[in-house]
């Protein structure tokens, strides 16, 4: 939490927040990418969220799911397995998913890379959860925020309770549901939230 999104937020002028997940993953620190893609969008500017995925980088000369990502589908399924909770305890839609390019490093269209990744895309999509799962991390937006950039700030704080957190999911821990603490605040009385571990 070192970006301040609550001050871009309430600039009004972005409605989604930023469409990459943390790709962490690329040295197998799959913890580091998901607490850090829950952490992303524990709070939204709206109500839904996109997701972005690199098939080529035009920037680079590499295409990710040919050398990146060993044609591995881990990016795909791991941001699509996360369910966003809002103040009524609903997971928040996707909406939108994007590809990072449909031309490599060339301009070349090779037919492998979407004819590999468009049935992971797909069974992602259709399996993206409709219900908080079992384990919800209540995220302190609002407070780290305030432990960031507040008169006293205590970024070891932050980046430690962030930390922890990766290494419980690199440990195995199933979390995949996130709510902030505003949000929870909100709806703290849901019968939702008897039924999960916060």
């Amino acid at each position: 939490y070192a970006v301040p999104m609550d001050e871009i937020y309430a600039g009004e002028w972005l409605e989604l927040p930023p469409p990459n997940s943390p790709w962490a993953a690329l040295n197998r620190d799959f913890g580091f990418e998901l607490a850090g893609y829950l952490s992303h969008i524990a709070e939204l500017p709206g109500e839904g969220y996109p997701f972005r995925f690199y098939t080529h980088d035009p920037w680079w000369l590499n295409s990710p799911w040919l050398d990146r990502y060993g044609r591995e589908p881990h990016d795909i399924y791991l941001p699509l397995s996360v369910a966003r909770l809002g103040a009524g305890g609903a997971v928040s839609p996707l909406t939108s998913v994007s590809l990072l390019s449909v031309d490599d490093s060339y301009g070349e269209l090779p037919d492998q890379v979407p004819l590999e990744c468009q049935p992971h895309l797909l069974e992602a999509l259709r399996c993206m959860p409709d219900e908080a799962g079992p384990l919800v991390w209540v995220y302190p937006w609002a407070e780290y925020d305030e432990r960031t950039f507040g008169p006293e700030p205590r970024l070891a704080e932050v980046f430690a309770g962030d930390w922890m957190v990766r290494g419980f999911i690199n440990a195995g821990l199933p979390l995949n549901s996130v709510v902030s603490t505003t949000n929870w605040l909100a709806a703290a009385d849901l019968p939702l939230w008897r039924e999960r571990v916060l």
